[in-house]
């Protein structure tokens, strides 16, 4: 923070210049004449109570050694207060006092000189050395006692060499001095060079060091005095708390101790501390003669709202509020005319029972400023007051909690023993009033009429004959309505009034009320079973505010227990009646129980089986209902200690509702599901008597929806899988063709050549990605031969070894007889290469994996858990490995598409998709068994074919063949296909009649007027199938040959992806040179 200085230039001259405006701090304009208003600007900022140095060190000794140091050095020499004020002086300060003080411009110099030594003292400068605006110069020095500021000591004005006497001549001239005075001044001034100026300020640092540890140990004295007397004051009020018992006289002898300790004019206690209330009370006075306060003790008087205010006030406050007259904070109104009060300290105390109290004192004398060690001292007492009297409140309180215990033992007691409604009533209230010390008890029963009365029918205590003629009602409409019991029985809850005579509500009995001494009283609902008030139990008491929340908890407790015992009187015929129609209904239930088709059991409100039907028995044969076991015990093995979560008996139970639920049952062979379907048993009163559980077995029903729906989710895959891969293959043929082709425009030794050679790398290994999802998605086109499975998979042992790696032993375990299968042999190789790698990724270090093949009949019962597999004859190949194994959740999802758990990188996600669609493919159906630390077992089963075995014969590769001119139709939708089949076609030396379409082909054939010799077409197409093109086209050219390409199998072709006899496909994408061989393979002709 810097001081803001005005422009002295911009100030009216003249008489009426105003220099006390020439500097501003924080907004506060600040006066010249000498440093005070400065500094104490300053420590004002720093802390709100300081330590005067006087309160430490005698003033006269620092005068005499301010004399001496300036007899010692000829400085002008002064101690200076943080308020600015010079405590102690010596020495010639005329330089500054006679002229520069006396016009405005200097006085601005020397307050700008000054406040800089202020700040930089503030912020921990050992010493100061300030030369002023008027060429003056200053030393200053802190002076601290213990770690609080409390003086500075100022050395000067001084110089630190020769006066120069044009300088000052110019300064005279410039400001209006005697020129002649003011350089006699300048010239008597002590000159010190900045050596004697750094003495002169170690000497006086060490002078304030032990000056301040003087002023130390003087201010521990003082503060060791004053805690002394601090502690001795609160063992007083101590001693005043323990050596009284009654509330009363604890409370006189406290305010007459305070009023002692502090010597004021009125002490007083106040309650309640509550600025919503009505009116309040002085319940202890203690006042001087002279200044005369409350008129009477103890009776209510309104709040007026300036009183209000101040208690809000010390409600909100942490400490003591203060307020003195002639102050930021003055008294109120009210409180300074009526009591005649100049200065006040009250706070808000909160004992732990009821409200809370103003405790607070008066000086009506004079406008006393109380200080921080009273303001602490009174806190200090007021917490102690505020314990002291939540000790006497709760003994208090407890007295009558006893009381009120023993009469509602007693109570019970009687209502145990009742046998006469009348006589029941009669008795609660009569202990209740005696036992309790409760001023009046009665019981008022509700009438239907159409008055809604309320009839009393019991009471016992003051003013009995009152209540008797009492005209009470409990309707809303009409104004004795709208008490206390009217209101409990129309809302059915506790009403509570703590005063009847400030409660709006109670005007129609007020008075007759205040004659009987009623002045607060709780009205309680009687319910009956149906939680519908009959009545109400009325508790009256002599003073106000004498319900405590224990007090109204235990009052509650026994309205209660009187409403079930009037319910219980009232029900014992009506009971006896239920029992015997419900034992009647439940003779009718077993019968039933035992000839219904599903599992019913009968449960009790607490859980118990009551009855299990024929049908629970078999389920349950260990289960006897005679016993009542727990049914959430016995149902489940091993045992469950808490209800099930999923429980819809235990709803029933609480609602009365059907409800319904399937469970997971533990039990001795493994989980079992059920449905479960609870209805309620009600009684003749219409309360849930038990619950009835009808119960069906549906785990068979579950494992064949689950299968279900994963059979339908996998299609579902497979569909998504199969589009994709279409779309791919289109794309990936286009970009091989291109590459292919562009291959040959290039030599190889060529770095173009090269990069051609990665895109084709790139694209057919992208290529056989899609073929996996083809083939997961039961898509590709195979050629199923008839296969001696054992010789097939013989054939690929040392590839399949090579693939795994030396350190994994294989072992072959084949059937010793002939296991034939009807399959393509590269999807064996398939099967087998992709369940070796997972197997072989699975194991750490040395392990094994076993093949083996074996024949299995599957009967109807093994096939349905297989949706789709038919019982008969099926070869077993098994793959299994002794690796990490897998966890469950793992499991259910090993077949889905780039579902994998290895790294980044590792894995496509496409082998097990692809192993499970060869398999639906080929009508089988595959199991897996894993478990973490054991291994993994696949089993494939596949349909074992019924005839001979063909042997397979592997085909030399093909050479690139070229046409002879023949004339080819090629139909293809897909743009950038069609002109890539073009080009290859006629680089092949074929005719090439191009069409985008089934339509555009057919527009051409009709035009065209040679022969046609072959049809290349896509199978899907949006305008009709390939297939149905070839045979419109037939008509036009009986002749005609077809060759279908396509990038998965469409059954317009093929049946569940196998080609029909004589069909001729080529798979796309596909290259220049598969492409020339299928084309002569179509047309018939040898290579």
């Amino acid at each position: 923070m810097q001081p803001r200085l005005f422009n002295a230039e911009s100030q009216p001259c003249g008489s009426s210049f105003r220099p006390e405006f020439l500097l501003e701090l924080d907004g506060e304009a600040l006066t010249f004449g000498s440093t005070a208003r400065i500094m104490q600007h300053w420590k004002r900022k720093e802390t709100s109570v300081r330590m005067k140095l006087s309160d430490v060190i005698e003033l006269n000794e620092l005068q005499q050694l301010c004399g001496s140091f300036t007899a010692m050095t000829g400085a002008a020499t002064s101690f200076i207060d943080l308020d600015g004020k010079d405590l102690v002086a010596s020495g010639n300060q005329n330089m500054c006092t006679l002229f520069h003080r006396e016009n405005p411009r200097c006085a601005l110099y020397c307050a700008t000189a000054r406040a800089d030594l202020a700040d930089r003292l503030r912020q921990g400068e050992r010493y100061v050395v300030n030369q002023c605006p008027n060429r003056l110069f200053e030393l200053a020095i802190a002076l601290v006692v213990g770690d609080q500021p409390v003086a500075s000591i100022l050395v000067g004005p001084f110089l630190q060499g020769p006066p120069d006497v044009a300088s000052f001549d110019r300064q005279a001239e410039e400001f209006g001095f005697d020129r002649s005075a003011y350089l006699a001044s300048a010239k008597a001034l002590p000159v010190f060079s900045e050596e004697k100026t750094e003495t002169i300020a170690d000497f006086l640092i060490q002078g304030a060091k032990i000056i301040g540890e003087l002023g130390t140990t003087g201010m521990l004295l003082e503060e060791r005095k004053a805690h002394v007397r601090f502690l001795e004051n609160l063992e007083l009020i101590d001693w005043t708390i323990k050596q009284e018992t009654d509330i009363e006289k604890m409370l006189w002898h406290i305010v007459k101790t305070v009023f002692s300790i502090f010597g004021c004019d009125r002490a007083w206690l106040f309650y309640p501390c509550d600025p919503m209330a009505p009116t309040f009370r002085v319940p202890v006075e203690i006042t001087r003669p002279e200044y005369p306060g409350a008129c009477e003790l103890n009776v209510d008087v309104p709040m007026p709202p300036d009183m209000a205010e101040n208690l809000r006030e010390a409600l909100a406050s942490e400490g003591p509020v203060v307020y003195v007259a002639g102050t930021s904070d003055p008294i109120n109104k009210v409180t300074a005319e009526q009591f005649g009060v100049q200065s006040q300290m009250f706070m808000a105390i909160y004992p732990k029972v009821g409200k809370p109290w103003v405790f607070g004192m008066h000086q009506c004398s004079n406008p006393r400023v109380w200080t921080r060690e009273e303001c602490r001292l009174f806190q200090e007492i007021g917490g102690r007051l505020a314990d002291g009297l939540s000790t006497q409140l709760m003994f208090h309180d407890l007295q009558q909690m006893n009381r009120e215990l023993q009469a509602i033992s007693t109570c019970n007691q009687i209502l145990v023993r009742a046998v006469d409604e009348q006589t029941l009533l009669d008795d609660i209230c009569r202990i209740v009033h005696e036992e309790a010390g409760y001023h009046l008890v009665w019981v008022g029963y509700v009438e239907h009429d159409d008055a809604k009365t309320l009839r009393p029918v019991a009471w016992a205590g003051h003013g009995s004959d009152y209540i008797a003629n009492a005209k009470i009602s409990w309707s809303a409409d009409t104004e004795r309505g709208q008490g206390p019991a009217g209101r409990a029985i129309r809302n059915g809850e506790i009403i509570c009034v703590q005063d009847f005579a400030t409660d709006p509500q109670m005007k129609p009995w007020r008075e007759a009320a205040a004659r009987q001494g009623y002045r607060s009283g709780i009205a309680m609902p009687l319910k009956d079973g149906s939680d519908q008030p009959f009545g109400v139990l009325l508790i009256y008491s002599s003073t106000p505010n004498a319900i405590t929340p224990g007090e109204l908890r235990l009052m509650e407790e026994l309205a209660g227990d009187l409403a079930f015992g009037v319910t219980a009187l009232r029900s014992r015929v009506e009971r006896s009646r239920a029992e015997q129609a419900l034992s009647e209904s439940e003779a009718k239930m077993r019968s039933i129980l035992d000839n219904v088709g599903i599992g019913v059991t009968l449960i009790s409100p607490r859980m118990e089986i009551l009855e299990m039907n024929r049908q629970m028995r078999e389920w349950f044969p260990a289960i006897d209902p005679t016993e009542h076991p727990v049914c959430y015990h016995v149902f489940n093995d091993p045992p469950r200690e808490d209800k099930c979560g999923y429980c819809p008996t235990f709803k029933t139970l609480r609602d009365g509702l059907v409800h319904e639920a399937t469970t997971e049952t533990p039990q001795a062979g493994g989980i079992r599901n059920y449905r479960i379907i609870s209805s309620p048993v009600f009684d003749a009163n219409g309360n849930v008597a038990g619950a009835i559980e009808m119960v069906e077995d549906i785990t068979s029903r579950l494992s064949l929806e689950s299968q279900f729906q994963q059979a339908q989710k996998m299609e579902a895959v497979g569909r998504l899988a199969g589009g994709v891969a279409h779309d791919f293959n289109n794309m990936l043929g286009v970009i091989l063709g291109h590459v292919e082709l562009a291959m040959e425009e290039v030599t190889p030794s060529t770095q173009i050549f090269a990069a051609l050679l990665e895109i084709q790398k790139a694209a057919t290994h992208s290529s056989s990605l899609t073929r996996q999802l083809l083939a997961f998605a039961r898509k590709q086109t195979i050629a199923p031969q008839v296969l001696e499975l054992n010789d097939t998979v013989a054939g690929m042992l040392s590839m399949l070894r090579r693939l795994i790696g030396e350190n994994i032993q294989l072992e072959w375990n084949p059937d010793g007889k002939p296991c034939l299968v009807l399959m393509d042999p590269s999807q064996i190789d398939q099967i087998l290469a992709n369940l070796c790698v997972n197997a072989r990724d699975a194991i750490a270090g040395i392990g094994q994996i076993t093949v083996e093949t074996t024949s299995v009949f599957l009967d109807e019962t093994c096939c349905a858990d297989h949706p789709g597999a038919i019982p008969g004859w099926y070869v077993r190949l098994t793959v299994s490995d002794n690796g990490c194994g897998m966890e469950q959740e793992i499991l259910q999802n090993i077949f889905e598409p780039f579902f994998t758990t290895k790294g980044m990188g590792q894995g496509t996600g496409l082998g097990l998709s692809m192993v499970y669609g060869v398999v639906k493919q080929n009508q089988g159906f595959i199991s897996v068994e894993s478990a973490p630390g054991k291994g993994t077992t696949f089993q494939i089963f596949l349909l074992r074919y019924a005839g001979e075995s063909s042997r397979v014969l592997m085909e030399a590769p093909a050479r690139l063949v070229t046409g002879e001119q023949e004339t080819i139709l090629l139909v293809e939708d897909e743009p950038a296909l069609l002109r890539l089949g073009r080009t290859m076609l006629q680089r092949l030396g074929y005719r090439v009649l191009a069409a985008g379409s089934p339509g555009e082909a057919l527009r051409l054939a009709q035009i065209h007027t040679g022969e046609v010799d072959l049809l290349v077409t896509d199978v899907v197409m949006p305008e009709m199938t390939g297939w149905d093109l070839s045979l419109q086209l037939s008509s036009l050219y009986p002749s005609l040959k077809t060759l279908f390409m396509s990038g998965y199998a469409a059954n317009v072709i093929t049946e569940h992806g196998i080609l029909d006899e004589g069909v001729c496909f080529v798979q796309k994408p596909f290259s220049k040179g598969e492409l020339a061989c299928k084309v002569r393979e179509a047309l018939g002709k040898p290579e």
